[in-house]
């Protein structure tokens, strides 16, 4: 079951965050699993590695549909805020959240409202030189301007651009 192995990889990048050599394995770990998500046949597999955006606790409470969020997908934003200055997990990093937005039926403001841009965009900003991070940012901001160009503000779509720029051979770009 995709959920239960989503679940004991979030665990492990729990467990796992003082090791630092062992964070961007759990990390592409989770790409992974969100890759099989979305390559799924069967649409409830999918829905299984997916949970309600945690809302905070002083919100008032609406009869609106929750949006979905994947199983990990804070925890790998906080590791990306906690190793910074690691190219590896943040290439990695970036990876699990461009995996994430695959996923069919998550919420895309949901994961925006949560951080998605600010982590590829700080990524990128850190580490401009890395190739998977510059094609990780140009894929995600591509698909959720697709998906709902008012999700993007200018200086996000700046830093697409500056990221285009860096990889100018390559077609997937």
């Amino acid at each position: 079951n995709l959920g239960q192995q989503a679940e004991a990889a979030k665990a492990a990048l729990r467990c796992f965050k003082a090791e630092p050599r062992l964070v961007p394995r759990t990390l592409l770990t989770l790409a992974t699993i969100y890759a099989s998500a979305f390559n799924a046949e069967d649409p409830n597999l999918a829905q299984s590695i997916l949970t309600p955006e945690v809302k905070p606790s002083d919100t008032i409470e609406t009869s609106a549909p929750q949006e979905l969020v994947p199983v990990g997908f804070r925890d790998i934003m906080l590791t990306m805020d906690v190793y910074a200055k690691d190219r590896k997990v943040q290439g990695a990093g970036c990876q699990a959240l461009l995996k994430a937005i695959e996923i069919p039926g998550v919420g895309l403001k949901a994961l925006c409202r949560n951080g998605l841009l600010r982590s590829v965009t700080l990524a990128f900003q850190r580490f401009s030189k890395s190739h998977s991070v510059a094609l990780s940012l140009c894929k995600v901001i591509g698909r959720i301007a697709l998906a709902d160009s008012s999700l993007i503000s200018v200086e996000i779509g700046i830093t697409a651009l500056a990221a285009g720029i860096t990889l100018p051979r390559d077609g997937a770009v």
